[in-house]
């Protein structure tokens, strides 16, 4: 198990652009926690190219998974325990990866009390979703109607009758395994939550930008999106950007419980944010949000 017992659990997003920082503050976290057995599931590549350039002695093991849905550890990666990293580049994958990780769990392996889970690109898995149901729900139009030859053209014919690709039910489809995905994480993994995302400006006065998007923007005093499915922020208790200078990577505390970090706690007005120098995500977290090793 870990070495921090914070008396509150943690649920952070962490959003930025590639580069800002994000795969590499979870890094220093396992880093900062040696003797934890924590898990994660990414889309990309990006444990693996830290793993293998900048953590080379991390104890970390990354999956892959075969046609057979089963997974096993990659050549090269396979150096212990402290960090499961699940290579999961299909949504399919996604939802396998989140069984392994609730076997752990339920056999006090791994993701345990002061362990942390990490999900790295909540983007990524929604779109990947996303575009995986459009291509499966056109291959059955095309098996429906031989002339049509690929996918792409048979979610065209759709659009070309004035019908949209995705109808309301297809979304609530969606929705639904998004959901159950993000929830266990969110709410029944005793483990904390630390994922990440991208994130970008957005206009408050677009028609393009979803309800969802403009109140989360509204609450926390600017005009930023938290990308993914557009209710997941809601189910954070901590919203953080991080961002990467000539200087080093930055922080900024944009929603936590309570205030923590944030300029208005020390008096000042509530649009107006903190950001912190972060080199170390693990020993910063010590310090802003309490952690206890």
């Amino acid at each position: 198990m870990g070495q921090t017992q914070p008396v509150i659990r943690e649920r952070m997003i962490l959003g930025g652009p590639s580069g800002s920082g994000k795969t590499y503050a979870m890094c220093k976290i396992v880093e900062g926690l040696p003797n934890g057995h924590h898990v994660a599931i990414e889309v990309d590549d990006g444990f693996t190219k830290l793993l293998a350039l900048e953590f080379p002695n991390l104890a970390a093991t990354i999956y892959d998974i075969d046609d057979k849905m089963e997974w096993h550890p990659r050549q090269g990666f396979a150096k212990g325990d402290t960090l499961r990293v699940y290579h999961a580049p299909s949504f399919d994958a996604v939802r396998s990866a989140q069984i392994s990780i609730e076997s752990l769990v339920a056999q006090q392996i791994a993701a345990m009390y002061g362990d942390f889970a990490f999900i790295d690109g909540l983007d990524l898995i929604y779109n990947t979703q996303r575009y995986e149901y459009i291509s499966k729900a056109s291959s059955m139009m095309r098996k429906q109607k031989l002339t049509i030859k690929d996918e792409w053209q048979a979610a065209m014919e759709t659009r070309a009758t004035g019908a949209p690709i995705l109808e309301p039910a297809d979304w609530d489809v969606i929705a639904s395994f998004y959901e159950k995905f993000i929830t266990y994480f969110a709410f029944q993994i005793p483990a904390h939550l630390v994922c990440a995302t991208n994130i970008e400006a957005i206009d408050l006065d677009s028609r393009y930008v979803s309800k969802e998007a403009k109140e989360l923007a509204k609450s926390i005093g600017i005009p930023l999106k938290f990308e993914g499915q557009k209710r997941t922020p809601r189910l954070f208790d901590t919203l953080l950007g991080m961002a990467h200078t000539t200087a080093g990577f930055n922080l900024t505390i944009y929603k936590d419980r309570g205030g923590l970090g944030r300029a208005w706690s020390q008096g000042k007005q509530n649009t107006s944010y903190m950001t912190y120098e972060c080199a170390d995500f693990f020993k910063t977290g010590q310090e802003l949000f309490g952690w206890q090793v």
